[in-house]
């Protein structure tokens, strides 16, 4: 009995997939271009410039580093990230790049990170206007040495990747957001156009 249920099932299955397919590719189509719409006039492009900064202590003014010196600038690194984001540092960037942003603006426009366990890390600045992102990410890499030298006696940071302007936009991505629409759209309409055909009690033929 359950294998003729399973069999039945199989068949409405196939049976919508053949005679449905045309509207589900219909629908695929217009759930992948609604999106490519969607993103392309209602979501506005964000631009980012970042800064990567090298992390040393006193120690590095040695002719040789050892492996101590390299952990203890990389236990430096989550220190100097979390002085970095503080109010009185947010305040002098956001002066320092002639905007108007408050500490909680900037925090939400920044991330900042380690590179991959090593002893530096990035400050990356997103904004829909590219030469505010640049702006703000340059203002960092003139406040963040200073600050850090004055806060941190035993250490500081230097710019080896000077930020630069955005020629792209990061976000959104258009063929990302095309394909999710139409695996929506494919999906959805599958759905619809299979439970109206499970729940159809019409008798259609003799």
């Amino acid at each position: 009995m359950e294998n003729k249920e399973n069999q039945a099932s199989l068949q409405t299955l196939f049976y919508v997939l053949r005679r449905k397919l045309l509207w589900m590719i219909l629908f695929t189509v217009l759930a992948g271009l609604a999106s490519g719409l969607v993103t392309m006039f209602l979501i506005s492009p964000k631009y980012s410039s970042t800064a990567k900064f090298y992390v040393f202590n006193d120690n590095n003014n040695k002719q040789t580093i050892t492996s101590q010196d390299i952990n203890a600038a990389q236990s430096l690194v989550d220190t100097y990230i979390v002085i970095i984001k503080s109010d009185s540092v947010l305040s002098q960037v956001a002066s320092e790049a002639g905007v108007n942003y408050s500490s909680e603006q900037l925090l939400d426009m920044m991330k900042a990170g380690s590179l991959s366990g090593t002893e530096a890390f990035y400050i990356t600045v997103s904004s829909t206007d590219k030469s505010v992102a640049y702006k703000i990410t340059d203002a960092f890499t003139k406040v963040v040495p200073q600050v850090i030298k004055e806060v941190v006696k035993a250490g500081g940071v230097s710019v080896f990747d000077a930020p630069r302007v955005a020629d792209k936009a990061d976000s959104p991505n258009m063929k990302l957001n095309v394909v999710i629409g139409c695996a929506l759209g494919l999906v959805l309409s599958f759905l619809v156009l299979f439970l109206k055909e499970v729940l159809d009690t019409i008798v259609y033929t003799e």
